[in-house]
Parts: structure tokens; C-alpha cells; sequence
């Protein structure tokens, strides 16, 4: 079923380099069952989860494999996160003390994207307008371990349209530096962040579940 899930997505897409595949619900076996069919990035939002399987990926010689992590990001947690080998990305950057223990933490320089709540939702993180993802992203340019190479967001729970959500954070990017790439959509609104040129879809139970 996995290997049927994930020709089907790649079938709508047209292009696996846009595509993270997010393991959050994943067994090692399903990620390596992804892995075998060509698969190299993978995204997870826990860091208890996403060491292990990482750990176990090294264990297995998969030195191409792509890790990000795209969850809610703690201070004592980072220590962590910089330790997961393959590590591509962190997605969910939205805290200037974050970034500054990263920098700190890190062996070489990391890409980050930085998180927008393009959608107002106090539950969410993410920075909230474009002067201050303006400040952000200036502020990491002085740190020598931090490459901003994007913004990601996430679409509102219910309310605002997908569209609108997405169309922010493409107003926003435009705004503050046009190559940025934009990571936004997942498992029930790619499509609609596909036409709006995103260069990343989260995906986890399209992929992942039965």
C-alpha cells in the first residue's frame, strides 16, 4: 500500500524533488520501504522520533538519506537536533534565541527555514508579518552557521482558506528576497500550494497510512 501511496503522489506532483516524505506516524521499516524506491528526503516533528530512526538509517550504510526537522522547536531540545547525522533542514524556526543556540551548537553551517503563521492562529508558531521576518532574516545573516534558504507555513486548521494562507507567504518571500524557496502544502492541500510554486510538500499519511 505504501509503494502504491506514494506513486500516486508522485503521479499528482510530477516531481519527487518537491517532496518530503513526513514519517511522523512511521515505522523504520515503512521509511525504509520509501527509501528503496528512490525516496532521499524525510521530514519528522518530534526529535525523540527523529533521532532513532536517523541513528538507524546510519546504522544501515543509507548515507544519502535527507533528514528535516519540521516540528515545534524547544531550547533544551536543540542539543539534540544538531546531533541527528543527515540532518538537510530545520523547518520550523521562528525564535531568534533559538537560532543563536543553533549557531552556537552547530559543527557547520545548517539551511533553516524560517516559520510564518500566515494564518493567525495563536496555537501556531511561526513569525507573524514581514518586517519581522524582515528582522529575522537579517539577524541570522550574521551568524555564521545559519543559512536561511526559505520560508514555510502551514495552512489554517479551519477558517481561512488554503489559498489565502499560501498566498501570504508568496507575498511574503517576494517582499524580503525572491529566491528563497517556499515550503507549504501537505497531504490535503498540495495542489493548491503547488500553483502557487511551492518548492516543498509535507506529506506523511497520504504516503504513510492505509
Amino acid at each position: 500500500m505504501i509503494t502504491k501511496n506514494y506513486q500516486k503522489i508522485l503521479d499528482e506532483i510530477g516531481d519527487k524533488n518537491k517532496l518530503m516524505a513526513v514519517t511522523k506516524y512511521s515505522e523504520f521499516d515503512d521509511i525504509k520501504e520509501v527509501y528503496d524506491l528512490g525516496h532521499r528526503d524525510f521530514g519528522e516533528n518530534r526529535i525523540e522520533s527523529l533521532l532513532p530512526k536517523a541513528l538507524k538509517a546510519q546504522e544501515l550504510g543509507l548515507s544519502d538519506i535527507r533528514w528535516h526537522f519540521i516540528g515545534h522547536i524547544q531550547s533544551k531540545k536543540i542539543s539534540k537536533i544538531t546531533q541527528v547525522p543527515n540532518l538537510k533542514s530545520v523547518q520550523s524556526l521562528d525564535s531568534i534565541k533559538h537560532m543563536k543556540i543553533f549557531d552556537e551548537k552547530l559543527a557547520r553551517p545548517l539551511d533553516f527555514y524560517i516559520q510564518v503563521n500566515t494564518s493567525a492562529e495563536e496555537q501556531k508558531g511561526g513569525l507573524w508579518d514581514s518586517s519581522t521576518v524582515q528582522e529575522f532574516y537579517n539577524a541570522a545573516k550574521e551568524l555564521k552557521n545559519i543559512n536561511i534558504v526559505g520560508l514555510m507555513t502551514m495552512a489554517a486548521a479551519s477558517g481561512l482558506p488554503p489559498r489565502e494562507s499560501f498566498q501570504k507567504l508568496v507575498d511574503i518571500r517576494n517582499e524580503i528576497d525572491p529566491n528563497l524557496k517556499l515550503s507549504m502544502g501537505m497531504s490535503g492541500d498540495m495542489k493548491v500550494a503547488l500553483e502557487l510554486g511551492s518548492d516543498c510538500i509535507r506529506v506523511g499519511s497520504a504516503i504513510f497510512k492505509s
